[in-house]
C-alpha cells in the first residue's frame, strides 16, 4: 500500500504536465488519468487490509462529518434529478482523494517513513525550479504572460500555492530544529522562484498569512516576536523580489514608477481579485466576482442557494456528454471554476461550503494539538496547521478542486495528521487506564498504536 502511494503522488505532480503530454501525444493524454486508476488500487487496498485489520483510526467527528456530507450531497442530488452520469462524474470529481486520507488511518506511518514520504514530495517540488526557468528562459522565452511558467503542473497558481505551502512548512521545521539555517536558506529561495516568475500575484496574500499564522501557533513564552519578526523578514523579502521580478518579466503589466504598494493594492496584485466583470465574460471575471455571481442567482431559489445545483451538475460543457450536467453552459459564463468556493456554491450549496469548512476546522485542531509534541509528527502538525489558516484565502483564490498535486498532498497529510492525533489519544488513554488498574483487552479497534 505504501509504495502505491509513492507512486500515486509521483504521477499526479506529472498527471498535468502540458509540455510532456503535448511531446507523447494519444498517449500523454492517458496519462492525465493515471492517478485516478492508482486511486481506485489503492482504495481496493485499502478496503482489503481495513478488513484483515479491523482497525481504524479516524475520530468518529470525522465519520459523522462524512456521513452529513454525503446526506447533503444525496438530497442535492434528489432535489435536482441528476441523472446517473453526471453523478458518476460528480463522485468521481469529489471522492478521489479519499482512499489518500485513509491510507494512513489504516496503515500507520513511523516516524522514518514520514521522514522519507516528506522527503520524496520535497524532491518534487524542487524539482519545479529547472522546469520554471527552463519555460521562462528556453521554451516561452517569447510570452509576455506568466501563465506558461508552471512546472509539471497544470496551472501555475495552484503550483506557487503548493511550493508557498511547502516553503511554510520548512519555516515550521526550522523553528523546531528539524531543519539547519543553511538548509533553510538554500531550500526556500529554490522553491520561491517558479512564484517568481509565473505571475501568480496571489502568492504575495496566502505567504504572509501562513506566515502569521505559523507564528502564532508557535507562539512559546519569549519565541513569539522572535517567530513573527522571523516571519515578517521572509514575507517581505518575497514581496520586493516579487514586485521586482514582475517588473522585469512583465514591465506591459504595470504603470511607470509603479511602486510595490501600488502594486499590491492598485495594480496587477488587485485587479486579479475584484474586477467588476459582468456574465459571459469567462476567465477575465475577478475571483470574488465569481462568488458573488453564484450567491446572487441561486439566491433566487433559496433552497438551491443551501443544497446547490448537484455534484457534477455545473460541469466543464467540453466534457462528455454522459457525464456533463445540466448547468454545463453557466460554467464559462459565470466563471464556476475560478475558485473553489464559487465552485462548492454552485454544486452543493452553502450547506456544503459549511461542512467544507467544519472538516478543515477539525483537521486544523487536530494539527495544533500534535504540534505540542516534540517529534517530527509535532512539527508536521504545527506546519499543517499554519498552512491551514491560509486554506479559505487560497478557496477563494483557486479552484483547488481540480487539481490532482495539491488534493492528493493535501489528503495525505491531513490522513496522517488526523490518524497520529487519534493513536496519541489512544495511547493516553490506554495508559490512564493502566495507571487505574483496568488494562484494555486486547484487539479493542484503533486503540494499538503499533499494529
Amino acid at each position: 500500500m505504501k509504495p502505491l502511494i509513492y507512486l500515486l503522488i509521483g504521477a499526479s505532480f506529472f498527471s498535468s504536465f502540458r509540455d510532456l503530454i503535448n511531446v507523447l501525444g494519444p498517449l500523454g493524454k492517458l496519462f492525465t488519468f493515471v492517478p485516478e486508476v492508482l486511486a481506485a488500487l489503492l482504495l481496493a487496498s485499502v478496503m482489503l487490509e481495513l478488513g484483515r485489520r479491523k482497525q481504524l483510526a479516524l475520530s468518529p467527528k470525522y465519520m459523522l462529518l462524512a456521513i452529513l456530507l454525503l446526506s447533503h450531497v444525496l438530497i442535492g442530488i434528489a432535489l435536482n434529478t441528476v441523472p446517473a452520469g453526471t453523478v458518476a462524474g460528480g463522485m468521481r470529481l469529489y471522492f478521489k482523494f479519499m482512499p489518500v486520507f485513509l491510507a494512513p488511518c489504516v496503515v500507520p506511518y513511523s516516524e522514518r517513513e514520514i521522514q522519507n514520504l516528506l522527503k520524496f514530495i520535497l524532491f518534487l517540488c524542487l524539482l519545479q525550479a529547472p522546469v520554471a526557468l527552463l519555460q521562462r528562459v528556453f521554451v516561452f522565452s517569447q510570452q509576455e504572460t506568466g501563465d506558461v511558467v508552471r512546472g509539471t503542473f497544470g496551472v501555475g497558481s495552484i503550483l506557487s500555492i503548493t511550493l508557498v505551502s511547502i516553503i511554510v512548512a520548512l519555516v515550521g521545521f526550522y523553528q523546531r530544529n528539524r531543519l539547519s539555517k543553511k538548509q533553510l536558506a538554500l531550500l526556500a529561495p529554490t522553491l520561491f522562484l517558479p512564484t517568481m516568475i509565473n505571475e501568480t500575484k496571489g502568492t504575495i496574500v496566502l505567504l504572509p498569512i501562513a506566515m502569521f499564522g505559523l507564528a502564532m501557533l508557535n507562539a512559546k513564552p519569549g519565541h513569539a516576536m522572535k517567530n513573527l519578526l522571523l516571519g515578517s523578514l521572509l514575507t517581505l523579502a518575497f514581496i520586493g523580489t516579487f514586485a521586482a521580478a514582475y517588473r522585469v518579466f512583465f514591465p506591459g503589466n504595470l504603470e511607470n514608477d509603479m511602486g510595490v504598494l501600488e502594486f499590491l493594492f492598485e495594480g496587477a496584485a488587485a485587479d486579479a481579485y475584484y474586477k467588476d466583470k459582468g456574465p459571459g465574460e469567462g476567465k477575465t471575471i475577478g475571483r470574488w466576482d465569481s462568488v458573488v455571481f453564484a450567491y446572487d442567482i441561486l439566491l433566487a431559489d433559496p433552497t438551491r442557494l443551501l443544497a446547490g445545483l448537484g455534484i457534477g451538475n455545473v460541469s466543464d460543457p467540453s466534457t462528455s456528454s454522459i457525464i456533463r450536467g445540466a448547468y454545463s453552459e453557466e460554467f464559462f459564463e459565470y466563471g464556476v471554476d475560478i475558485t473553489t468556493i464559487s465552485y462548492l456554491i454552485w454544486e452543493v450549496g452553502l450547506i456544503g461550503v459549511a461542512i467544507t469548512f467544519m472538516m478543515i476546522g477539525a483537521i486544523f485542531w487536530d494539527a495544533k494539538a500534535l504540534s505540542r509534541q516534540d517529534t517530527l509528527v509535532g512539527a508536521l502538525g504545527l506546519a499543517w496547521a499554519a498552512i491551514l489558516t491560509m486554506m479559505p484565502a487560497a478557496m477563494l483564490y483557486k479552484d483547488l478542486i481540480h487539481h490532482a498535486q495539491i488534493g492528493f498532498l493535501a489528503a495525505l497529510v491531513s490522513g496522517i495528521i488526523v490518524s497520529a492525533r487519534y493513536r496519541q489519544l489512544a495511547t493516553e488513554k490506554q495508559r490512564i487506564l493502566y495507571a487505574v488498574g483496568t488494562p484494555l483487552r486486547s484487539g479493542g479497534a484503533g486503540m494499538d498504536p503499533n499494529s
